[in-house]
């Protein structure tokens, strides 16, 4: 598990898009280490309810977690679990509510540099082409053709005939000659 939760966090940190295989395995991971931690509360809970209730057989615990304080730690730790959870929604429904064809990012001198090439190629297709053209593109481009560039697209992000998408993928991924006998 560790193992592929490392290769997962490596391609992840490669390409957005694979946050999705790493997902999974976060997920995992931090089960088990909030299992681990909770376990080791609870051993305290069990030693210390034993020793109340006068049961036999109990194992001597050289550390002892009192009860107040393990009932403590399970609070604070459910506490800070939801935080993260709530925390995650949030910033994962903020990032995807506004989606942006315009990026920017700082360089090393700490001058914000925009990039404006889906824009400015929007444009570009709008001005140069027909307004009856259909542009081929992969689905991923086909609402941001039709509402920027004022284009028809083939296939866009509501395409649900898989074999249409597969056939433009195949033409996308083929050499010229055969794409166009494919088309």
């Amino acid at each position: 598990m560790a193992l592929y939760a490392m290769l997962a966090l490596y391609f992840a940190s490669v390409m957005v898009r694979l946050m999705l295989v790493a997902a999974p395995a976060c997920c995992v991971m931090s089960g088990i280490g909030l299992s681990h931690v909770i376990r080791h509360i609870m051993k305290g809970f069990r030693s210390t309810i034993y020793e109340i209730f006068g049961g036999r057989g109990t194992k001597v615990i050289k550390k002892r977690i009192p009860m107040e304080f393990g009932f403590i730690a399970l609070l604070v730790l459910g506490y800070f679990t939801c935080l993260a959870i709530f925390h995650g929604t949030w910033s994962g429904a903020e990032a995807y509510s506004h989606p942006s064809i315009i990026m920017s990012y700082k360089d090393r001198q700490g001058v914000r540099q925009i990039i404006d090439d889906y824009r400015e190629g929007y444009y570009w297709l709008s001005k140069n082409t027909n307004p009856d053209s259909r542009v081929l593109s992969w689905w991923d481009y086909g609402y941001h053709l039709t509402g920027m560039a004022n284009r028809t697209t083939i296939i866009d992000n509501n395409t649900w005939n898989k074999t249409h998408i597969a056939r433009v993928g195949m033409v996308l991924a083929s050499r010229e000659e055969e794409a166009h006998q494919i088309s």
